[in-house]
């Protein structure tokens, strides 16, 4: 005999030393309850709605319209916009009239 063994085991390479790590076919055991896979029944999550608090309405503190002078007054009434296109009321800055003979 060339090589002598050592009684030891052989844990290169494996994870036979790993509780565990193994597959363990014979010891499956599932806690669910058999279904119908053509029809199956799933138990989906349910809640309940609850209805958000509505605040109750104080006062709006940024309206101020209740206390008199707080609106500022125009200081230029609205003026008449006249055409800026037009030239009809400047004077000199229409074509002359053409002259004809009578």
């Amino acid at each position: 005999m060339l090589h002598f063994s050592l009684n030891k085991p052989y844990y290169n390479l494996t994870n036979a030393d790993i509780a565990g790590s193994s597959p363990q076919v014979i010891k499956f055991k599932s806690i669910r309850e058999p279904s119908n896979p053509l029809n199956p029944k799933y138990n989906l999550a349910s809640f309940t709605v609850v209805p958000h608090p509505v605040p109750k309405f104080i006062r709006d503190s940024i309206e101020h319209d209740d206390i008199t002078g707080t609106r500022s007054k125009k200081l230029v009434p609205e003026l008449a916009q006249r055409e800026s296109m037009k030239v009809s009321d400047i004077h000199g800055a229409s074509k002359k009239q053409s002259y004809q003979r009578h």
